[in-house]
């Protein structure tokens, strides 16, 4: 038992740092090939995408917790509804900082940071995509299959490690922007075809939303809240 926990704990963690270093190493590529101005430029960019992950951050909080106390069947299901209800509430704060992007940026950072404004676009997309991809690791850990993040993760990762080498030297930060961008959707789309498999599921039934999953979504706010 305790040789199984700490494996699965080891797999965890790996799985956790291959995130980190997505998540990061267009920052160190950005500091190495174009010094410390850019990257403080491209570190606005990153840090007001990634203020949606507090949204989705919250709706998971109230919603994956049941997935542990479910039967395969019911996971995949339930993991598909979370998927819909937090893509849906995280996408109109998603279509107001792509949209005022430029305003946003010279209100709180000066116009000075004008150069933020393009990969800040780019992010946003790959922000919303990769929370996509975030949610699914919940899934793969309640079933026990850590190695699909281990898989898809390091996919991503290394693809994200080649293309910074050839788009940050000929596109400066909108290229790790878009590097980011591509590696991200590799990354959802190959834990999507194991979410599906796994789960027995359709595309359709992770992406057609209905009132019934905004339903989902209320209660459980309420619920977390304490209104009974």
């Amino acid at each position: 038992w305790v040789k199984s926990f700490l494996g699965y704990g080891v797999v965890n963690q790996v799985g956790i740092l291959l995130v980190f270093f997505i998540l990061r190493v267009d920052q160190f590529m950005i500091k190495y090939f174009l010094g410390s101005d850019e990257l403080g430029f491209y570190s606005v960019s990153v840090g007001l995408a990634q203020n949606i992950w507090l949204v989705s951050a919250s709706v998971s909080a109230v919603l994956l917790p049941t997935l542990s106390r479910l039967y395969h069947e019911e996971k995949a299901r339930v993991a598909a509804r979370v998927l819909r209800t937090t893509m849906l509430a995280i996408l109109p704060l998603s279509l107001i900082l792509l949209l005022f992007a430029s305003p946003i940026i010279k209100f709180f950072y000066s116009p000075r940071f004008s150069p933020s404004i393009g990969p800040f676009r780019i992010l946003m997309v790959a922000t919303y995509v990769f929370t996509f991809r975030n949610l699914l690791d919940e899934y793969f850990r309640s079933t026990g299959l850590l190695k699909v993040n281990i898989l898809t993760h390091g996919a991503a990762l290394a693809l994200n490690i080649l293309l910074n080498l050839f788009w940050i030297p000929a596109y400066g930060i909108r290229g790790a922007a878009l590097a980011s961008l591509v590696s991200y959707v590799v990354d959802a789309l190959l834990g999507g075809l194991f979410f599906l498999k796994s789960g027995g599921l359709r595309a359709t039934e992770v992406l057609s939303f209905s009132w019934k999953d905004l339903g989902l979504l209320l209660e459980g706010i309420f619920r977390r809240g304490g209104v009974s």
